[in-house]
């Protein structure tokens, strides 16, 4: 009887089990909730009272050489996705063509650390940089490759630490085709267009012969402007630049035995340059960022949310990519 009863107690407390696992989440995530609420609502009642402020749009900081940074994928949108660092050609031409006309700002650093991106917006940051009037030195930190290259040889001098990767002067529209994963679910692609080109390049049907070649044409076209951009910033001959046009990088060292860069070093060496260009003493200016609510409550909840909010970025990352891109 008593072996009975034990075993009823037992399979009694295993389907207990689930539901008390059930209502320890819930609790958990009631208080979690609860937490995040509050400190919301604390924080809007301060900012209600005058207690803390969110800083009011960009600002350039104190100093004579500003120091613009180019981080991230290029591109001509304002924004990136979740989690994407960009820098978008309108605001660093903007930026630009202001330095340009402040009687404060005697010469501009760029601070780079990016892979390239849009052809459209490297061109239109480099063509801003070749009207600057006073003097400009591009830093590259650990990547200035590719399209981040383009915008460097632009400036009148560029350092690179000897670690760093640069170079990749290439184009790229590479993509994934889909027409096998429709087959293999039997799912068809009922194609309409008007102008037999239209869908070039759509993932769910491989491209005609005709369509790789247009599109090698233009890739072509792209790669041989950024040739001639390069060789002529660098006063290089575009043969010598065409035989480095690998696609492939170079380390900083490396590149400065190709004469891709003029000198090693880092964001000292810059104001050094500077120094010596100006003549003067020189006081870097950097810009301040704007901040909203929401970077301000995320620098309160950043240490206690770091890991799943990096998880959550990483598992959302958009990209508005364009069709070519040098990169």
């Amino acid at each position: 009887m008593s072996k009975k009863r034990s075993s009823k107690s037992k399979k009694a407390k295993a389907a207990q089990e689930p539901k008390d696992w059930f209502g320890r989440v819930t609790r958990a995530g009631t208080i979690i909730w609860s937490v995040f609420t509050g400190l919301i609502t604390l924080m809007l009642i301060l900012l209600f009272l005058g207690v803390i402020a969110l800083p009011n749009g960009t600002g350039l900081g104190e100093g004579n050489v500003a120091v613009l940074r180019v981080d991230g994928l290029i591109t001509t949108a304002s924004t990136g996705g979740l989690g994407t660092a960009i820098s978008s050609s309108e605001i660093l031409v903007k930026r630009i063509k202001e330095l340009d006309k402040d009687p404060t700002i005697h010469g501009l650093i760029l601070d780079i650390n990016s892979p390239g991106g849009s052809p459209v917006a490297s061109d239109e940051v480099g063509r801003a940089l070749k009207k600057f009037s006073k003097p400009t030195v591009a830093v590259i930190r650990e990547v200035g490759a590719s399209g981040a290259y383009w915008i460097a040889t632009a400036t009148d001098h560029i350092i690179a630490n000897r670690m760093s990767v640069t170079g990749s002067i290439g184009v790229t529209s590479s993509s994934f085709g889909l027409e096998g994963l429709l087959q293999d679910y039997n799912i068809t692609y009922r194609r309409q267009v008007a102008g037999r080109l239209k869908d070039a390049g759509t993932p769910f049907r491989e491209p005609t012969q005709e369509e790789n070649e247009l599109f090698q044409d233009v890739l072509d076209s792209i790669y041989d402007e950024f040739i001639k951009e390069v060789a002529e910033n660098r006063h290089l001959e575009e043969a010598y630049v065409r035989d480095l046009a690998t696609g492939f990088v170079y380390l900083g060292s490396e590149a400065l035995d190709l004469q891709l860069i003029d000198q090693l070093g880092t964001m000292d060496d810059a104001k050094e340059f500077m120094h010596s260009t100006l003549n003067k003493s020189v006081e870097l200016a950097y810009y301040k960022e704007p901040s909203s609510l929401f970077d301000l409550f995320g620098g309160v909840m950043s240490d206690p949310f770091y890991f799943m909010g990096r998880g959550i970025g990483d598992s959302m990352q958009t990209s508005k990519n364009p069709p070519f891109m040098l990169q």
